[in-house]
């Protein structure tokens, strides 16, 4: 059962922690523009609680259609029919007809990331806990919960946590969910050994345990480099020697008073590229995945590949 008291008691608790550093340029301004409305959550992909989050609003008919074509080259039907949204939580209205079923646009680039997930890090090695950072209202979340038997830590703005402990909790009604209740500065073994899913405001510290998946789609770019220079260094802190990071973001952004570059983006030397192409639908999108090593062995390559990244980001200096 969603219990909204608690859901506005961890909020309460995130917002007393001093995140400004946290709070880019570009999320500044939407913040300090939005009031949040827990009577209307149950609407909240319809109405303005949402926006900035999700991007299912955005899509039009034609562009749904063509996206189900492109997709359906890639993945066979059964895989996308399964991971389609069984319930309509947040109620959106923006739903289009495939073969008699009301689909929820946004997914399909879900179940492209989901698939990507699947065939170069869950088929490959086990994964039990996956971090994502700024996963918004926790559309990605759900889908990797359905699939996969692992604990799962979501870190956002307090103001996106809300949406995402109200989504997945109505998702999710037997899974145990950790909010931020009390004052909390860290999590531990004990607390992660107790929860299927903890939602946490930046700046919570980790404890006795790594995480082997961190995930960020779409919401570096909307960070300044300070910002995203400490989720590099806390993801390095976190990983396993042999976790995963998945990230998805604009070759470049200058949405925050400075330009960011994907090219930039500060990874160490230990890190060996798995994958790296265009996301999916998105040509000004790189999706890079890679696995950590304790060693520099992998350095000369990824160096080459940030080359192309760098080649392929001339494209996109004048968006």
């Amino acid at each position: 059962m969603t219990d909204i008291n608690k859901i506005k008691k961890a909020f309460k608790n995130s917002i007393s922690i001093d995140l400004n550093n946290h709070i880019s340029n570009h999320w500044k301004w939407f913040l300090d523009k939005k009031e949040f409305d827990f009577d209307q959550l149950q609407n909240f992909r319809n109405n303005d609680l949402s926006k900035g989050h999700d991007d299912s609003n955005y899509i039009n008919e034609k562009s749904f259609k063509i996206l189900v074509k492109k997709i359906l080259e890639i993945i066979d039907k059964e895989f996308f029919e399964k991971n389609l949204k069984k319930n309509n939580v947040g109620n959106l209205k923006n739903l289009f007809d495939f073969e008699g079923k009301k689909i929820d646009p946004g997914d399909i680039s879900l179940i492209k990331y989901l698939y990507d997930l699947e065939k170069n890090i869950f088929k490959k090695d086990k994964i039990e806990v996956v971090c994502e950072i700024g996963g918004g209202y926790g559309g990605f979340a759900e889908k990797i919960l359905n699939n996969f038997d692992i604990k799962f830590i979501s870190i956002d703005l307090p103001q996106t946590n809300i949406l995402s402990t109200y989504y997945l909790s109505k998702n999710f009604p037997n899974k145990k969910i950790f909010t931020l209740e009390n004052n909390h500065k860290e999590i531990n073994q004990d607390i992660l050994n107790n929860y299927d899913i903890l939602i946490l405001p930046p700046t919570i510290n980790f404890v006795n345990f790594k995480v082997d998946l961190f995930i960020n789609t779409r919401s570096m770019m909307e960070m300044n480099k300070s910002i995203i220079a400490y989720y590099f260094k806390f993801i390095e802190d976190n990983i396993n020697k042999n976790g995963y990071f998945f990230n998805s973001n604009r070759y470049v952004k200058k949405s925050l008073g400075e330009a960011v570059y994907f090219k930039d983006y500060p990874y160490d030397k230990k890190w060996q590229i798995i994958s790296s192409k265009k996301t999916f639908a998105q040509e000004h999108i790189h999706q890079l995945i890679t696995k950590r090593h304790t060693t520099e062995e992998y350095y000369d390559e990824f160096i080459k590949e940030l080359e192309n990244i760098s080649n392929e980001t001339l494209n996109y200096i004048q968006w």
